[in-house]
C-alpha cells in the first residue's frame, strides 16, 4: 500500500492550517476597518468567499492527487457556485451604488 495519498492529505491539511493561522491577523484588521461602518456585513461576505475558495482549493488538490480529477472539478464548481451565491448581496450594494453615481452625473 502507497503512503503517498495519507501523507499528502496530512501535508494539505497542515499547509492549510499554517495559512488560516498566518490570516487571523489580516481578519482582525479587516474586520476592525468595517465596525461602526455600513460595510460590516461585506467584509463578512468577503471573508466568507475567502474561506470557501481556501477549503475547496485544498479540497480540489487532494482529489487531483487521488486520481479524482473529476470530483475535483465538481468540487471547484460548487464553491464557484456557493461563493456567487453569498457575494449576492455585495453584488446588489455594488449595482445600486453604481446607479447612484450614474443618477447624480
Amino acid at each position: 500500500m502507497s503512503l503517498g495519498l495519507p501523507i499528502s492529505l496530512a501535508a494539505s491539511l497542515l499547509l492549510l492550517g499554517a495559512a488560516v493561522a498566518q490570516l487571523v491577523p489580516v481578519v482582525e484588521y479587516m474586520t476592525s476597518l468595517g465596525e461602526g461602518t455600513e460595510f460590516a456585513p461585506y467584509i463578512g461576505i468577503l471573508l466568507r468567499a475567502l474561506g470557501i475558495g481556501l477549503v475547496c482549493d485544498t479540497t480540489a488538490d487532494i482529489c487531483r492527487d487521488a486520481g479524482e480529477t473529476a470530483i475535483a472539478g465538481k468540487v471547484e464548481l460548487l464553491a464557484k457556485v456557493q461563493i456567487l451565491v453569498i457575494c449576492l448581496p455585495l453584488l446588489q450594494r455594488i449595482l445600486a451604488l453604481a446607479g447612484e453615481i450614474l443618477a447624480v452625473g
